[in-house]
């Protein structure tokens, strides 16, 4: 499509004309149609690094992490350096659960820049999901130094305190997190729990009723509420009302699945937690949460040999993963 005769745009014309219009969708949050037009200035373009940036995070924000994931690889390949698609792929990996990879990238992002906040708080997460709390919090303290004014950081924070039961520190900063976001239902959801571990039931009720307005349509944050309300002490029948709502608009979240499964076991529901546990495990082979939740499940179901293999596949990855199953998800061996 290269321009022959004066007057005509150019192959660099249209791409930027396409890459304008998608712009313009993200920001009106229209990700299907932002995806189209950065797909079509890739035709035109098909190397140009930015591009493939931009369409890796309308990818992202619609919650397809391989195809954003995909599209951060092209990106970065012609500077493996860049910082901002470098966090755009840890994310993405983070995302996918490839924790080791998103580790990686993030620390790699922190070398290049130390004071990037948003390397440091995806960091931190990854911490957490080690169960690495005090690690998390010298990453989540250090990018609130460089800027406090990300919620995001005060949620993680937030959470990590939760996980020690640090409930005054935890609640300040999820107040602090809710004052900068206060539509985030996930952030309603983690104070409502402190609340009630405070022994506020009022004031846990009044956040978990916020929390439900919030998240109607909103996977994620119905996850969390589903979550929370377990760990709150409400009852299971409740928040499992939340994770089938979570799962009917993003039917292989693997987390949502976690939840639920989690939700069906401590029920007695064992072959519907069975069910969930192997579409999570589908998606995420190498879990040692959901190996050892299936193998939980299989021996209550009398299948000794699979889950005596699956327990010890999962304490094999993380051999403190029994004392998780205890501590946040009030399950034992035994049971």
């Amino acid at each position: 499509m290269a321009a022959v005769r004066a007057g005509e745009m150019s192959r660099d014309d249209f791409a930027n004309a396409y890459i304008y219009g998608g712009d313009e969708q993200h920001r009106r949050g229209d990700f299907r149609r932002a995806i189209a037009n950065y797909g079509r200035a890739l035709q035109l373009r098909p190397r140009h690094a930015e591009t493939h940036y931009r369409r890796g995070t309308a990818f992202y924000m619609s919650r397809d992490y391989r195809r954003a994931l995909a599209d951060y690889e092209a990106a970065l390949r012609p500077n493996p350096n860049y910082l901002g698609y470098l966090i755009g792929r840890a994310n993405a990996r983070y995302m996918l659960h490839d924790y080791a990879g998103a580790f990686a990238d993030y620390t790699q992002a922190i070398a290049i820049n130390p004071y990037e906040s948003a390397a440091r708080v995806g960091r931190g997460n990854v911490y957490m999901v080690r169960h690495d709390a005090v690690r998390a919090l010298a990453d989540y303290d250090e990018a609130l130094r460089r800027r406090s004014d990300d919620p995001f950081a005060y949620y993680a924070r937030g959470v990590a305190r939760m996980e020690q039961r640090d409930w005054d520190g935890a609640l300040n900063d999820l107040n602090r997190a809710l004052e900068l976001d206060p539509r985030s239902a996930m952030g309603f959801a983690r104070r409502a729990r402190v609340y009630a571990a405070r022994g506020n039931r009022g004031w846990a009720d009044a956040d978990f009723a916020e929390a439900e307005r919030l998240a109607q349509g909103d996977a994620p944050g119905l996850n969390s509420l589903c979550w929370n309300l377990v760990l709150a002490g409400e009852p299971l029948a409740r928040a499992r009302l939340h994770c089938d709502a979570s799962l009917r608009i993003e039917p292989d979240n693997i987390d949502t699945l976690h939840s639920r499964a989690l939700i069906s076991l401590r029920q007695g529901n064992l072959r519907a937690a069975l069910t969930d546990f192997n579409r999570a495990l589908r998606r995420d082979r190498g879990s040692p949460e959901l190996l050892y939740g299936r193998g939980l499940t299989a021996l209550r179901l009398g299948r000794a040999s699979e889950g005596r293999a699956d327990v010890a596949r999962a304490l094999a990855i993380d051999p403190r993963i029994a004392e998780v199953y205890v501590a946040d998800y009030g399950v034992t061996l035994g049971e």
